[in-house]
């Protein structure tokens, strides 16, 4: 029974690898009210911009707009500019049957056992251990479609 508890909470959490958003969570679209009613109360309480949420299966990293345009996005004050899934038990990358072929590869010339994948078109990222090919980071940002809510450059 356990080993099924974890393979629901896992597809759960990983399902919808294409989509957008998490959780129904939808970058430029949710609110702090909109997380906070889903995962509850930050551990970081008093920050502004970002918040951390901790759940059994990961740790959530959310940013919020502070509704000026630093953040680069058009949106009012505590809007979600991106969520940050940090799973506690890694995936391996080929067991989430990914279509890698759809993704830009980012290779940090610094950190070279780490790539970022990363798909605009759906506003999702992965952040993968290449020596182990486990994901690390789950990233969820807005699409290119939602560029009509970038700020204009100075």
């Amino acid at each position: 029974m356990r080993i099924l508890t974890c393979i629901f909470i896992i597809c759960a959490a990983f399902g919808h690898l294409s989509a957008k958003d998490w959780r129904g969570l939808t970058p430029l679209h949710s609110t702090r009210s909109d997380v906070d009613r889903l995962l509850d109360t930050p551990t970081n309480k008093n920050n502004a911009d970002a918040a951390v949420y901790r759940t059994e299966t990961e740790e959530v990293l959310v940013r919020y707009s502070t509704g000026s345009c630093i953040e680069k996005w058009n949106v009012p004050r505590d809007i979600v500019l991106f969520i940050q899934v940090f799973p506690k038990k890694r995936p391996r990358l080929s067991d989430l049957k990914v279509n890698i072929s759809k993704y830009k590869i980012v290779r940090d010339p610094e950190v070279l056992d780490y790539s970022d994948y990363e798909d605009d078109e759906d506003g999702f990222g992965l952040n993968v251990n290449t020596l182990e090919g486990l994901v690390h980071i789950f990233t969820y940002y807005p699409t290119i479609k939602e560029d009509k809510l970038r700020c204009s450059s100075p």
